[in-house]
């Protein structure tokens, strides 16, 4: 693998991370549950943007 490749997947990595941390933010505040899902899915669609990139970069 490149270096290019090993430090994109770390940025990918890191930004899961912080999609990760903003959804259990979310989850836990006082929000209502379509307030909520309102906040949460861009988040997920971006999650799932990034799995397929890191997929792609690991074949």
């Amino acid at each position: 693998m490149n270096d290019f490749n090993t430090r994109r997947l770390n940025t990918i990595h890191a930004t899961l991370q912080e999609i990760a941390g903003k959804t259990l933010e979310i989850s836990m505040s006082t929000y209502s549950d379509e307030h909520k899902q309102k906040l949460i899915a861009p988040l997920m669609k971006r999650h799932a943007e990034l799995i397929a990139e890191a997929q792609e970069l690991l074949k």
